[in-house]
């Protein structure tokens, strides 16, 4: 990876979700994301996993300023985005884009897809013209798109056609990292395919840095340089993606693979994966958020919140295999 700052980081960074209740004299706050710390590289792809209600979201839509941090800081190119001034902060919204999952959603219903593309343009103060009309159709030849659909509204689209369009629009503002918030979701086979074809060769072409939300470990195989699992706001485990999938340390990211395998060989097994309920964010559990799950557990897994541990992994090209488990502390392996 470069020695020089990420593009993008994350620093003991919370975001908290406000709650309304009508029933309730005192609100109550649910935190999405608590205290976690990464670091996005340039020219890398660093996949972000874990089930849904995990924080993944929360924790996209807060690196590109959608959310506001509850607590920490984000980094942009060893700069805090709290300091930065308006054209260094435009900057940063410029180069950091996050595409979302409902492509649908994200595309109006009352625009054509050219006035869709030509918003980011104009935000830019790059007036519809000449030069706005060659930057939309170069975004969409790096798309596999012509300009034939430029007149059609996003109902007239098939889903992968409005993902990609999507991508196009991020790619209107020449940006160093797209942050992608499980673009295959709702996508068929063979629009994955050619989804995850495309990132692999805008890295290489434009050496554009991703930031994946995914829980589809094949895919994520696939295209991630590393992988940090996400439960419960908690960062879990982040290692280089070779030793992630041939020797993943956490007894949650362990259980995601192997439900990942059940599902690669079409087993018939039947049963959860894990072991009792998904404990609510709204009522934290002390210690480890995932003991009550955990059939690793220790006696102080319920009690005592684990500390970060780093791992020496053969074959990780010299990157961290960080996790977050007492099963890894000195004092246990004493």
């Amino acid at each position: 990876m470069s020695p020089t700052a990420p593009i993008l980081e994350a620093r003991e960074l919370s975001v908290r979700h406000a709650l309304n209740n009508s029933n309730s004299h005192s609100p109550r706050d649910l935190e999405a994301v608590h205290k976690l710390s990464l670091s996005v590289q340039d020219g890398e792809i660093l996949a972000i996993v874990g089930e849904s209600g995990s924080g993944k979201s929360s924790l996209a839509r807060a690196l590109v300023g959608l959310l506001p941090a509850a607590g920490g800081s984000i980094y942009y190119r060893g700069k805090a985005v709290s300091t930065l001034d308006s054209n260094a902060r435009n900057s940063w919204r410029r180069e950091v884009q996050l595409i979302f999952q409902d492509a649908h959603s994200a595309l109006s219903p009352r625009r054509r897809i050219q006035q869709c593309l030509e918003e980011p343009l104009t935000l830019q103060a790059i007036p519809s013209g000449h030069e706005a009309r060659l930057r939309i159709e170069a975004a969409l030849a790096d798309v596999n798109l012509g300009t034939d659909l430029l007149q059609r509204y996003p109902h007239q689209l098939s889903g992968g056609q409005k993902q990609r369009v999507a991508l196009a629009r991020a790619l209107l503002s020449q940006p160093a990292l797209i942050i992608a918030d499980e673009p295959m979701a709702a996508l068929d086979v063979s629009e994955q395919a050619r989804l995850l074809n495309l990132m692999i060769r805008l890295r290489a072409e434009k050496n554009i840095t991703f930031l994946l939300i995914a829980h589809d470990l094949a895919v994520v195989q696939q295209l991630a340089d590393r992988i940090g699992v996400m439960y419960l706001g908690r960062l879990l485990e982040l290692a280089p993606a070779q030793s992630f999938f041939q020797a993943a340390a956490h007894p949650y990211s362990q259980a995601l693979l192997a439900a990942s395998q059940r599902s690669w060989s079409c087993s018939t097994e039947n049963g959860p994966v894990f072991p009792g309920d998904t404990p609510s964010a709204l009522t934290p559990t002390t210690g480890c958020v995932f003991h009550r799950r955990c059939d690793q557990a220790l006696k102080h897994c319920s009690n005592k919140v684990p500390e970060q541990q780093f791992l020496a992994q053969a074959g990780s090209g010299g990157e961290p295999h960080q996790v977050l488990c007492h099963l890894y502390s000195e004092a246990h392996k004493r």
